[in-house]
């Protein structure tokens, strides 16, 4: 009875440690390794229990070991290899063996506790990383649709819920990509103004540059053809019937103004040259006919059709109406005509000269140009104090206003006038020289006159 409550408890506490080293692993195992040297635990047991219950007691014997258990020494418990050991050794063996497991595993326990604890850490800090990326997922989708024509059609596809990872990635990518090509826009934009910018800046250089340098000339130009020569000048108007008639062929004769006025730039080479010119031509024809030309071209800083009303008013200034202009029709904004009859008085040294005009003018204004045209028929009424008879002028003016560059007007004048002698003189062939030289002087300073007038009309209209 006794025997079997001593193996029952030996038992249990056996069965015990084997679920201790099961639970336990290997850490158990290399620690029964150390005390018992069998291949593995369970099989010691199973040798030591079959030995110990194959043991025969007598009775009194039984009786004496139960009276004795607690202080005699229990029988040897033996092992397979033949070593052999007592229940209390073998239960000390056991107590040492499960406190040193217990610490092993207690150790274990708590390495992976700790490892428990990091990996839900970590866990509830991706968890709130995560929501924070669907936050700004959200928001981003949210501008994305208040702005969608800034950045384009990036994110047409993504849908209102938490985007993946993927998808935020794409996202992001895709607005950056539109941002980087409308900076690159802007960019090139910019580049192409400041390229347009540098290329006027030097286009306006060189407008001011040429344009000094031109007014540089045109002062030559003035200094060169100043005179010696003091004209004093007396004009008187007469409009009678005679000149009347005159004036009215004169209108007939104007013919293509823009036809007439391109042939006669043409003829003279007036039409290629941009730069200030001055030239005066003396042909004589025959003893008793030469062709007198002057040729100008100025520049003058202002618009074009500005200079061309001052023109126009310098010319038409002194202008008596007539019968000519009240009956000719008026062209709506684009033609205008004068007619004008007056006597020229002058003194040329002292001696004086005196010259009868008859003039008839057109004005052409386009959107490029701006054409005047004046057709005259003159003669010589008195020379040197004396009456002269049977010299008669026969002249055409052309007068073209073009826009050099912007705010810059080229003007550009071809007089060209016939003069007939048809007189008997003794010295005609000397009063003939004297007298084309004095009226090329007379018509070049009676532009620069007019030229000066505009001039000092557009700087007081400033």
């Amino acid at each position: 009875m006794s025997l079997h409550l001593v193996d029952g408890e030996t038992h249990e506490t056996l069965e015990a440690a084997l679920a201790f080293i099961d639970e336990c692993g290997q850490a158990l195992t290399s620690i029964s390794s150390r005390h018992l040297r069998d291949e593995s635990s369970s099989s010691s047991y199973e040798c030591c229990t079959s030995r110990y219950d194959q043991q025969t007691y007598q009775p009194e014997v039984i009786d004496g070991l139960w009276k004795d258990f607690t202080l005699q020494p229990s029988p040897r418990w033996c092992g397979g290899d033949g070593n052999c050991a007592t229940p209390n050794s073998v239960g000390e063996t056991i107590k040492t063996t499960r406190s040193r497991a217990k610490a092993g595993c207690a150790k274990r326990n708590r390495s992976r506790d700790r490892q428990r604890v990091e990996i839900l850490q970590l866990r509830a800090e991706a968890e709130v990383l995560q929501q924070r990326v669907a936050a700004l997922n959200s928001k981003q989708q949210k501008l994305t649709m208040v702005d969608g024509e800034g950045y384009g059609n990036s994110a047409v596809g993504m849908t209102q819920s938490a985007a993946s990872p993927r998808q935020s990635h794409d996202l992001l990518f895709n607005v950056w990509k539109d941002l980087a090509n409308k900076r690159r826009r802007l960019r090139k934009e910019a580049q192409d103004r400041n390229r347009q910018l540098r290329e006027l800046y030097a286009t306006q250089v060189t407008t001011i540059e040429t344009l000094k340098r031109f007014l540089m000339l045109q002062e030559q130009a003035k200094r060169s053809i100043r005179f010696a020569t003091t004209y004093y000048v007396h004009s008187s108007f007469d409009g009678d019937d005679a000149a009347l008639l005159v004036m009215e062929g004169l209108h007939r004769g104007l013919g293509q103004i823009y036809r007439d006025t391109d042939r006669a730039l043409l003829s003279n080479g007036l039409s290629a040259i941009t730069a200030p010119f001055v030239q005066t031509n003396i042909n004589p024809i025959t003893d008793a006919a030469a062709y007198i030309e002057v040729l100008n071209c100025r520049i003058v800083p202002f618009d074009f059709k500005v200079v061309g009303r001052a023109f126009w008013h310098e010319i038409t200034k002194n202008y008596l109406p007539n019968e000519v202009e009240r009956r000719q029709s008026p062209k709506a904004g684009a033609e205008k005509a004068i007619s004008q009859a007056f006597t020229l008085e002058l003194e040329e040294g002292g001696d004086p000269l005196k010259i009868q005009f008859r003039y008839a003018g057109k004005r052409v204004i386009t959107q490029h140009r701006e054409v005047l045209v004046l057709l005259g028929q003159s003669q010589l009424l008195e020379a040197f104090g004396a009456a002269v008879y049977g010299v008669h002028f026969q002249e055409k003016q052309w007068l073209e206003l073009s826009e050099l560059s912007p705010g810059v007007c080229l003007v550009k004048v071809c007089m060209g006038m016939s003069v007939d002698f048809d007189c008997e003189l003794p010295t005609r062939h000397q009063f003939v020289d004297r007298m084309c030289e004095m009226l090329s002087k007379l018509k070049q300073q009676g532009f620069e006159s007019v030229l000066q007038g505009v001039e000092q009309s557009l700087l007081l209209a400033k």
